[in-house]
């Protein structure tokens, strides 16, 4: 049920709107499961849409109340798709060593001190 109703009103509010029924059912009160729901779903939209740059569903509902708040609409893909289409690299032209590159880079960002200092307080918290 949940799944067939993101196409339509997007992934956020479906994800809040989970959260709420499981606390529910597990007999916590609407005073507790309303704002669990909406903290953890906004920490959530934060991490991927605004840290990561992960663009998550959005439906048309979501796409609309996007539009009334910033004053453009929102046609629901990311920027970089937004761009113009570029020519399709040529067969056999590939550039392993640039993704190598990136894959070592990525690496390089992960094992930062903070970033392993946050990674610890994750599985501490976690446990």
């Amino acid at each position: 049920m949940f799944v067939g109703l993101i196409q339509f009103v997007g992934s956020t509010p479906v994800h809040a709107l989970h959260r709420v029924f499981h606390d529910l059912a597990r007999k916590y009160s609407w005073v507790k499961a309303v704002p669990v729901a909406i903290a953890v779903n906004l920490a959530l939209f934060l991490l991927f849409e605004v840290w990561f740059k992960v663009p998550l569903p959005k439906g048309p509902i979501e796409a609309a109340f996007r539009a009334a708040l910033t004053g453009r609409a929102h046609t629901g893909r990311s920027p970089e798709q937004e761009r113009p289409a570029q020519e399709p690299p040529e067969a056999g032209k590939e550039k392993p060593v640039e993704e190598i590159s990136s894959l070592l880079h990525g690496f390089s960002v992960a094992l930062t001190p903070f970033n392993l200092l946050l990674m610890f307080v994750g599985v501490v918290l976690a446990s």
